[in-house]
């Protein structure tokens, strides 16, 4: 603690959120160290602890950073998303998510519950694996093979006897999500809990989110899952032109290199 009595740590990790937060688009850790002028190792641990918090958010792809879905209005705080989330529900039947990635995690920002009396329920802030969760497939599915690789582990934990061990097979999944538009996780992360999920692009064409419908596995069949697929896109499309945005090309989820500039970032002063 400094003499004046200000927590040192505390005063610049509020820096990088006062930075985030005016800058308005995505941010390198690199242009965050320069900014606030301190050691890109300094700047790395702060942000991996707000990171983890959900105070600010790295794109996976990019390596850049933006605010957390707890300061910024992008995701769950916009109460015209989550009106969009609870339509979806409604007509659906089953509880709607929409989750970010956050590492080799998704991240769940909003939540519509199902109408019905048994239904699946994460709270807001949880987070699964993304490599056995219906969001975090449709999230993965338009990262490249470097960036698969740097974010995830092979094998690849299990969860259910169904869940996809090999980072090879799971690429070949991902392939086919991306040509098909959507992802389902068929009791991968938990035995009888079945999602389809979409990606959400928002308004630059940028994949940041997706949002799913998930649902006991009795009643939400594979047929039936896969019939809600165009009216989850709708309401995908729907949240994205809610969504914010930088400008385009900015980080987008299509290139890896900024992955591979971060960690190189990590390892600046002290």
């Amino acid at each position: 603690m400094a003499s004046d009595g200000h927590v040192q740590s505390l005063d610049r990790g509020l820096a990088i959120l006062d930075l985030l937060s005016v800058v308005g688009r995505d941010v390198r850790l690199s242009e965050i160290a320069a900014s606030t002028d301190l050691p890109k190792s300094t700047v790395h641990r702060l942000l991996a602890t707000l990171e983890a918090r959900g105070y600010a958010l790295r794109d996976a792809a990019s390596g850049s950073y933006r605010l957390g879905p707890k300061v910024s209005a992008r995701f769950g705080t916009s109460r015209e998303v989550h009106d969009i989330l609870s339509d979806m529900a409604m007509r659906s039947g089953e509880t709607v998510n929409l989750g970010v990635l956050v590492g080799p995690e998704v991240m769940y920002v909003d939540r519509a519950d199902s109408p019905q009396a048994l239904r699946w329920q994460m709270g807001v802030g949880s987070k699964v694996p993304a490599h056995c969760s219906g969001m975090g497939k449709a999230m993965l599915a338009h990262l490249s093979d470097t960036a698969l690789t740097r974010l995830l582990p092979d094998p690849l934990p299990a969860h259910t006897a169904r869940t996809v061990r090999s980072l090879e097979r799971l690429r070949s999944e991902l392939a086919e999500v991306r040509e098909r538009g959507y992802a389902i996780d068929d009791e991968e992360f938990m035995d009888g809990v079945r999602c389809v999920a979409v990606p959400v692009s928002d308004v630059t064409g940028r994949v940041v989110a997706a949002m799913s419908l998930a649902g006991p596995a009795f009643r939400l069949t594979r047929d039936k899952a896969v019939s809600h697929v165009a009216a989850l896109r709708d309401a995908a499309r729907r949240v994205g032109a809610c969504l914010g945005g930088g400008p385009k090309g900015a980080g987008t989820a299509s290139g890896a290199a900024g992955l591979e500039d971060v960690s190189a970032e990590a390892g600046g002063g002290t």
